[in-house]
């Protein structure tokens, strides 16, 4: 049910409440099974994460989704997508963007993306 992912998305944030200043969140719902949940997200450090994930709970999968984190003058650290360009790597259509350029990637989720973040942040 779309109402339980998208509450367990929001409760990830908690986990990570050491680094996170602050937090803009949408969710949307489109019947019992479709929805969105996105958002920004500021840490101490003054970096940010802008994200989006369309789910669709009844097929299990996100339809699409991104993670862009940058530092404090909003310059890319990396962003995970799937936008359906980079056909050449093998992970097609996930991938993430870094500063010398795009490499194959599996799909991450809100958890591990806020793990690699927390791990990027000088506490």
């Amino acid at each position: 049910m779309i109402s339980r992912y998208l509450a367990d998305a929001e409760s990830v944030f908690e986990k990570f409440s050491s680094i996170i200043d602050d937090t803009l969140l949408q969710t949307l719902t489109f019947g019992d099974e479709k929805g969105a949940i996105s958002g920004d997200i500021y840490f101490t450090d003054e970096s940010l994460l802008v994200f989006l994930e369309v789910i669709n709970t009844q097929k299990h999968v996100k339809v699409k989704y991104k993670y862009q984190y940058m530092n404090k003058d909003k310059v890319l650290i990396f962003r995970y997508d799937n936008a359906p360009h980079h056909q050449e790597l093998s992970s097609f259509p996930h991938h993430k963007h870094v500063t010398t350029g795009v490499i194959a990637s599996s799909e991450p989720n809100l958890l591990s993306v806020l793990s690699e973040i927390e791990s990027l942040i000088i506490l």
